[in-house]
């Protein structure tokens, strides 16, 4: 709290902004619209008509949002704040950005079915760039990349629980340890991200000219990747699961009294933040 969708650039960028700190998140919230449509626009080099088809119908996907996803996702939120347990709160969240991504693609089908092959090679060169900060092999080696990786993790942390035990700091820095030194666990993860883009792309491909194929395809990657990568995607998927997993629960279980009212202000916050959204949307 992946291969990406036109309508999912506007409203993942949303969510990744939803973990960062209030001011900013409220920012982003205010002007999602603009964020999501210059997202959009960066992406897939929309031309002028294309643009205003997209800013057309980003009010109606935030409104099936606000209808259909916000109320169960601030519950699932509020419920994390006393939670002892986050595991079956996370996989609830889960799934409700899957059905989000799915109404995406209904809405946003015919932007994407329009795309000439020049726009779909500018969106493969945009996602190579994308992806040079997972390479292990690039940006200073696996090492530099984990200490990246770890820099965030901790940074996130803190936002979330305030100044951490150094038994947290020791399971965030321990994270890596099944690793080896030469990055095999890094390399499996920048493959699976090829796996997942490649085979959106491919869904993009066979859609160009008939949108309602790309929806029904569309959504069906949303709901659930497995069937459209390899065995190695799919099982990567589950190593990455476990993994969050693992952490995320011993993290909560080593949260100490003021760590928890510093955690429980926070989501509070989010909360707030996204019932102010909800509002927005409904008055647009």
């Amino acid at each position: 709290m992946k291969a990406l969708s036109a309508g999912k650039y506007g409203l993942l960028a949303i969510v990744a902004l939803l973990a960062a700190g209030c001011s900013m998140r409220r920012f982003a919230l205010e002007n999602y619209g603009w964020f999501s449509t210059r997202l959009a626009v960066s992406y897939l080099d929309l031309d002028g008509a294309q643009k205003e088809t997209f800013k057309t119908t980003l009010p109606k996907i935030s409104e099936k949002i606000r209808e259909r996803h916000l109320p169960d996702t601030i519950a699932i939120l509020q419920s994390m704040a006393d939670a002892t347990d986050p595991i079956p709160a996370l996989q609830r969240l889960e799934v409700r950005f899957r059905l989000v991504v799915a109404d995406a693609c209904d809405e946003f089908a015919p932007l994407v079915a329009s795309l000439s092959p020049a726009q779909l090679e500018h969106l493969k060169g945009k996602l190579a760039e994308r992806e040079e900060k997972y390479d292990p092999t690039a940006n200073g080696g696996v090492a530099a990349l984990r200490k990246r990786q770890s820099d965030e993790s901790r940074e996130m942390a803190t936002r979330w629980l305030g100044t951490l035990t150094s038994r947290q700091e020791e399971l965030l820095d321990g994270a890596s340890l099944e690793r080896d030194d030469e990055g095999q666990w890094e390399r499996d993860y920048l493959a699976y991200r090829a796996d997942a883009q490649g085979a959106f792309l491919r869904l993009i491909i066979a859609g160009r000219g008939n949108h309602s194929l790309f929806g029904q395809q569309c959504r069906r990657f949303g709901e659930n990747q497995d069937p459209f990568l390899t065995d190695a995607g799919r099982q990567m998927r589950v190593r990455m699961r476990d993994r969050r997993n693992t952490l995320t629960s011993a993290l909560f279980a080593s949260i100490q009294p003021d760590q928890r009212s510093h955690f429980r202000l926070q989501m509070n916050g989010l909360v707030n933040d996204l019932g102010f959204w909800s509002e927005q949307i409904a008055n647009q």
